[in-house]
């Protein structure tokens, strides 16, 4: 009896000592353009991006937005975790990003309710205060209204009948350094838009 509780104990300790499921160095890293191209398989999942970091917000760096190097496409990262916020220094360098994948919808009903709210908070100098304003913050500085009725246009063509949005609740923030040659490129390209 004794030998039976002694091993039933090593193989409660060999299990809980076990290796862990997902350590964060074996996540596979996507790129800005991956995401979107992939987005249904990811959400809900912690993963890898890397982008350049196109736009941090300036009320307290709570939103940045990753770009991938074409700068179309953007997605949107919020701090969680131990993180609180990003610094407006970050802008224009290339990030490594670790967090978890999440989709907001947006459909007629949830711009019925952000209107709600809108003519229930009034004007405030033209910031967007509300609840489903703050979610649908994609770094667009243009009105409420504006992007309600941008984003009522982008419904009537949306075959689902809802338009996604993909925020990355970032975890971790690693800035990848750029090579010279990167870098010098870079500064040739700025040199050439102030002419």
């Amino acid at each position: 009896m004794k030998k039976l509780f002694v091993l039933a104990v090593a193989a409660i300790a060999v299990v809980a000592c076990g290796p862990k499921s997902q350590k964060q160095e074996n996540l596979e890293k996507f790129d800005v353009t991956k995401v979107f191209e992939q987005a249904d398989q990811l959400i809900g999942k912690t993963i890898t991006v890397e982008g350049t970091v196109v736009h941090i917000c300036g009320h307290g760096g709570d939103k940045m937005f990753l770009s991938a190097e074409e700068g179309q496409t953007r997605l949107k990262v919020e701090p969680s975790g131990n993180l609180q916020s990003f610094s407006p220094e970050m802008e224009g360098s290339v990030a490594l990003v670790t967090g978890v994948l999440e989709e907001m919808r947006i459909d007629e009903e949830y711009l019925k309710k952000w209107e709600s709210e809108l003519s229930a908070e009034g004007d405030h100098e033209g910031h967007d205060h509300s609840a489903s304003g703050k979610k649908a913050d994609q770094g667009e500085h243009t009105s409420a209204m504006e992007k309600i009725n941008k984003y009522r246009e982008q419904l009537a063509s949306s075959p689902k009948g809802y338009l996604s949005f993909y925020t990355l609740k970032a975890t971790k923030v690693e800035m990848v350094e750029k090579s010279e040659s990167e870098q010098a490129e870079n500064e040739s390209e700025e040199s050439e838009q102030k002419n």
